[in-house]
């Protein structure tokens, strides 16, 4: 498969909905968020969700628990229409030292592979900044860092850390407006 499809890797909790440091279990999409997920997808992105879920490895939820919440997101976003090819999830505590954990590059490179995308130009949305834009530079990708759940607390890293392919803004309905204005500026051309 050629190497020339695009994808947005969404962070779940803080951006989509819930609390950044929340459970899965108890998540509820934001009001706009479905209507992102759409506009991004009529973009011609494939979606996917990248979640780092420490309460498994600490023991407060299940893989099951993990499983059964995400199924029924994934369920709830085909009923909008909304089709997410994969969510990943690491497991894992930070100290564990695992390779799939954000920042690192494990799951993008996996979807990578089996979608035959192009990671250069895909693109990471996210509220924390040492997890989710970070992951986007490690794999050369643009990122979204928007200013729900984290995102302000993320200021203060991304001034320490500056990266060039990185936009602000104030929530996933308004980064998905911008996706389509570049979309929309690149057929005009």
């Amino acid at each position: 498969m050629a190497n020339d499809r695009r994808a947005v890797f969404f962070d779940l909790q803080g951006t989509l909905g819930g609390s950044a440091y929340g459970d899965i279990t108890s998540f509820a999409f934001f009001d706009n968020a479905k209507e992102a997920l759409r506009i991004i997808q009529d973009c011609g992105y494939l979606l996917f969700i990248i979640t780092n879920q420490s309460r498994i490895a600490k023991g407060i939820i299940s893989h099951d628990d993990f499983d059964h919440s995400a199924d029924r997101l994934i369920s709830e976003l085909r009923e909008s229409g909304i089709s997410v090819e994969k969510v990943f999830c690491c497991p894992h505590r930070k100290e564990d030292g695992c390779s799939c954990r954000k920042p690192k590059p494990y799951f993008p490179k996996i979807a990578a592979e089996e979608y035959g995308l192009n990671l250069s130009e895909c693109i990471f949305i996210g509220d924390i900044y040492h997890s989710d834009v970070e992951m986007a530079r490690n794999v050369g990708s643009k990122a979204y860092l928007v200013m729900t759940g984290a995102g302000h607390a993320s200021l203060e890293e991304m001034k320490l850390s500056p990266y060039e392919r990185v936009v602000l803004t104030e929530n996933i309905l308004s980064a998905a407006h911008e996706i389509e204005k570049e979309i929309r500026h690149e057929k005009k051309y």
